[in-house]
């Protein structure tokens, strides 16, 4: 899979996600590899993350950045879940808002698939973001804080195989 193309592909479903309280920007690293993975399990790891950037800026307007780049990892890097990734190339999507950001114990708690702090949540959008992750060998970055927004980053391993086929 082609990060880049996916997310091009899910643009107009991004923002009708995001509604008119956000402005969506893109910064897509055409050159990265492909990784190795399922589509449409991709697709729901991108809405699932613009959806929660978009909720967070709901309130009062904000930006919401999505940004793909290859990086290697030269070192294991710890990841979210507290599991390390093993040195490697990877794909990074980064999606990042301005809105109200998270406190220390709802960072505790962001992989709960029943912990919300929306009126009416249930809870499942970063559970099944990180299941998705997970089971495709790659890790989350989180850096939040309130009223500092939030940064979360995919990282996805490079498909070795397909590396030299990727679309210019």
């Amino acid at each position: 899979v082609h990060l880049p193309a996916l997310v091009r592909e899910m643009a107009p479903l991004a923002v009708s996600a995001t509604g008119h309280e956000a402005t969506l920007n893109y910064d897509l690293g055409e050159d990265v590899a492909p990784v190795d993975g399922d589509a449409v399990q991709l697709r729901q790891v991108v809405l699932n993350l613009v959806t929660n950037a978009a909720q967070a800026v709901r309130e009062r307007g904000g930006t919401i950045d999505v940004r793909i780049r290859g990086v290697g990892l030269q070192h294991a890097e710890e990841v979210a879940d507290g599991g390390p990734l093993p040195p490697g190339h990877y794909v990074t999507l980064e999606v990042t808002d301005d809105g109200c950001g998270m406190d220390r114990e709802t960072l505790s708690r962001v992989f709960d698939p029943f912990y919300t702090t929306k009126v009416g949540g249930r809870g499942l959008g970063l559970a099944a973001v990180h299941g998705i992750v997970r089971s495709h060998h790659g890790g989350l970055q989180i850096r939040s804080a309130p009223g500092a927004g939030t940064r979360i980053a995919v990282l996805l391993p490079e498909d070795g195989d397909a590396a030299s086929t990727a679309p210019p």
